[in-house]
């Protein structure tokens, strides 16, 4: 799907009451109940978008879970302010249009959000996305904004629905300049789109935009371009800085989200150790006591390699995770095409053997009941001698053609569930293959941050020695500040001040390891749902498509007419329907085992999505003469 496209598809929202419209534009008061969005409401539009029929039933038998959701679409319902979202973290696409909103505001937990629509609404004011770095599709179509502004953060977008707005001034335009992967744009129906210079200045100053109003702009347009706004060159300079700003910061904010998927940030370089003196107030007042400066940058120095090499073990975790995930998905990707070819192949022969069969069975149905429609109407006084003939081949036809396709959905049915299977196997080797890497690296980080704390105590030992020494005999030091003289000239102020920066110290690295620990349990356990879960979804609609095959090809064969001329029994297709003949329903024997097995694999995955024990108990520290802390196991 192209730029256009899915631009054309995000404006469906704009079938909309035109009286509504009118009024909005106008300025006149609108009728509506003001309404904030609540839970209830959006637990509401979440099942409306559930699908109906057996899938619906599929998707309903999953209990709900609010923060696994991906897509909302919460529209016509008179909402005037965007509230209580703070659940769907996971939420990618957001569809809030034609409702009375008038400020964006309160999306900032929506990190993840790649598609947002807020058209056919009353905002004034472009805000409230700064936090919306991964944002690619924005639809603010039919609004009142009158400036482009605040999306400095978001430089991901690549298409802007802002037309039918009240943008008036040409110059502001430039402003998508610093957008580097803006492609498309509509502006139409914005007074500014009225001025006669509007597509060449627009053109000129964002060569970089390739759609205007889902129209590809012309090279000639390009051209033309250029030539009229040779100027562009002397702001050029300064836009481009902004550009390159933009390009360092989009791969500044992929590196730290690239740390963060990996657990290690805030511990590269210098990161660690001025966390433990941000708001460490006793820290920071023995630093201007003298004298430490050489222990400081030692102890500095020995927390930047302990911490750098959690960093780089961290990353090679990452990395080994990625790896194996990548490795998993094309091994699938080839096993599904290899399983699923010889099925394929059989149903598009039988496409073609059923388009001649039903043709044929047409015909006989036509012969058989014009025959008997002549009888009928006294023009024949009876039937022709070749009648049973007809009859008889017509129930030949229609047995083969019901056995081929009873065929064809045992084999789909046998493989897939033996795929299934398969593919339970193969998650669970995943599933183990992540957690030795993930315990494994855990280990490393507790050993690391064992060797933190003794560094700390060490640290510890020396400023004890240092200060209170120094505290006893430089008292007239003139550098020390004078309202810390009371602390050097008393030994137990000095030492219970160390000993508390030093808690502190100690109270970070502990939370440090704590909340790596819980994020890598989190992860893990949203892994593995996640592997269940797929698989569920994936097994279930190759179910429903095969179901669907089927079912769709003997309905070709009841809108024949054919079954209504049937002079002897002709069995279902599926063996999961009515059977009154055992003998032509052996299947059934077989399907019961089936029923079976679905009923398991039903059981074992309402057990797979139970969040699991992640990792084995794992010591903490290394470092044996320094206190371990056991307070936190996965």
């Amino acid at each position: 799907m192209g730029y256009d496209d899915i631009g054309r598809e995000e404006l469906k929202c704009s079938d909309y009451n035109q009286e509504y419209i009118r009024q909005r534009m106008d300025g006149a008061p609108v009728d509506r109940n003001l309404i904030i969005i609540t839970e209830p409401m959006i637990i509401n539009c979440l099942n409306e978008l559930m699908p109906s029929g057996d899938e619906g039933k599929y998707a309903r038998m999953v209990k709900l879970d609010i923060k696994m959701v991906t897509y909302l679409k919460m529209e016509y319902r008179s909402i005037s302010e965007i509230a209580n979202l703070n659940q769907l973290t996971n939420l990618t696409k957001l569809q809030l249009c034609n409702n009375v909103i008038k400020r964006i505001q309160n999306l900032d937990v929506l990190v993840n959000l790649v598609w947002l629509d807020l058209s056919f609404n009353s905002i004034k004011k472009i805000e409230g996305l700064d936090k919306l770095t991964k944002l690619e599709v924005l639809n603010l179509h039919r609004n009142f904004v009158k400036t482009l502004e605040n999306l400095d953060n978001n430089l991901r977008l690549q298409m802007f629905h802002i037309s039918t707005n009240k943008l008036d001034n040409l110059e502001n335009l430039r402003y998508l300049r610093r957008l580097i992967r803006l492609r498309s744009v509509a502006l139409q129906g914005n007074p500014v789109a009225m001025d006669p210079d509007f597509i060449h200045y627009f053109v000129a100053y964002n060569p970089h935009i390739d759609l205007i109003d889902h129209i590809i702009v012309p090279k000639t347009e390009k051209d033309i371009a250029n030539v009229k706004h040779k100027h562009v060159d002397k702001y050029a300079a300064t836009e481009d800085k902004l550009v390159r700003r933009a390009s360092i910061v989009e791969a500044e904010l992929e590196v730290k989200q690239l740390h963060k998927e990996a657990f290690v940030d805030g511990l590269q370089e210098d990161e660690f150790w001025n966390l433990l003196y941000e708001t460490d107030t006793e820290g920071k007042v023995l630093l201007q006591l003298g004298d430490t400066d050489d222990i400081q940058v030692m102890y500095k120095e020995l927390f930047r390699r302990a911490t750098n090499d959690i960093f780089e073990k961290g990353m090679r975790a990452h990395e080994q995770r990625q790896n194996e995930i990548r490795a998993y998905h094309i091994a699938i990707s080839e096993e599904i095409e290899k399983v699923q070819k010889p099925g394929n192949d059989l149903t598009e022969e039988f496409v073609e053997y059923g388009r001649q069969t039903l043709k044929d069975i047409r015909l006989l149905v036509s012969l058989i009941e014009d025959n008997e429609r002549r009888v009928q109407n006294g023009l024949a006084h009876e039937l022709p001698p070749e009648f049973p003939e007809f009859e008889s081949h017509l129930d030949s036809l229609m047995r083969d053609y019901v056995k081929r396709l009873h065929d064809i959905w045992f084999m789909l049915i046998h493989h897939e569930m033996d795929f299934n299977e398969k593919m339970e196997d193969v998650n669970d080797i995943l599933d183990r293959s992540i957690r030795e890497i993930i315990t494994n690296w855990l280990e490393q980080l507790r050993g690391q941050c064992g060797s933190l704390r003794e560094v700390e105590q060490q640290l510890n030992g020396r400023l004890q020695e240092a200060l209170v020494t120094y505290g006893e005999f430089r008292l007239s030091d003139t550098n020390i500040p004078e309202e810390l003289h009371h602390l050097v000239s008393d030994k137990d102020a000095l030492t219970n001040c160390i000993q508390m920066s030093h808690d502190h110290h100690v109270s970070v690295v502990d939370g440090k390891e704590d909340q790596i620990c819980q994020r890598v349990k989190k992860w893990q356990d949203d892994f593995s749902i996640g592997l269940s879960v797929n698989e569920y979804e994936r097994n279930k609609a190759r179910l429903n498509e095969i179901s669907h095959f089927i079912d769709s090809h003997y309905s070709y064969l009841e809108e024949t007419r054919g079954l209504l001329h049937a002079t002897s029994y002709i069995p279902p297709v599926r063996a999961d329907q009515e059977c009154t003949e055992q003998a032509t329903c052996q299947p059934l024997t077989w399907y019961e085992k089936l029923k079976k097995r679905l009923r398991v694999r039903e059981k074992k995955f309402k057990q797979s999505i139970q969040p699991k024990q992640s990792v084995a108990p794992v010591k903490k520290g290394k470092m044996g003469a320094v206190p371990t802390r056991t307070s936190f196991i996965l």
